[in-house]
């Protein structure tokens, strides 16, 4: 699968520093998956970051629940300005409502989160947060939407096939 093809990224917040950082709502209505990826540079504070998606009826967070369970998360070691391989494994995470990053100091860390809308029940709008951090920590996040649901509709739209 050729990513830029088969996939829409979408920014799930701006580059922030701080406390806490609530993103916005992605609409999930064409697509079967969505992978959050969030990029952690920790400054000189031993705070953990704690991250959660929640989900909702639509982007104006009607019916919001809030954290749902992630049941496919996977994070790196500490990122130190010279990585090693030990370093930049991703570890697999034990399902949970909210994701808990590094507390060492001065380091980076990957978070990747897999969803699958049919874990979604009637929801299909889901909303990036960073529920507790650190103002010495910069924080950025985006989603991959893929798998698309009318991919092959689109494509027939796009490039008929004459009969």
């Amino acid at each position: 699968m050729i990513l830029a093809e088969n996939s829409f990224p979408v920014r799930a917040f701006p580059t922030a520093t701080g406390a806490a950082i609530t993103g916005d709502w992605v609409s999930l209505k064409g697509y079967e998956r969505a992978m959050l990826v969030v990029i952690e540079e920790r400054g000189a504070s031993a705070v953990a970051t704690v991250i959660r998606v929640d989900k909702a009826t639509d982007v104006a967070a009607t019916g919001e629940s809030t954290g749902i369970t992630l049941n496919n998360f996977w994070q790196t070691g500490d990122l130190a300005a010279a990585p090693t391989a030990a370093t930049t494994l991703f570890t697999k995470g034990t399902a949970a409502a909210s994701i808990t990053g590094t507390t060492t100091q001065s380091v980076g860390q990957v978070t990747v989160v897999e969803i699958d809308t049919e874990e979604l029940g009637a929801f299909d709008c889901l909303q990036a947060t960073v529920v507790s951090s650190n103002a010495a920590h910069t924080i950025a996040a985006f989603w991959i939407l893929y798998n698309a649901r009318y991919a092959e509709k689109l494509a027939n739209m796009i490039n008929p096939v004459a009969d």
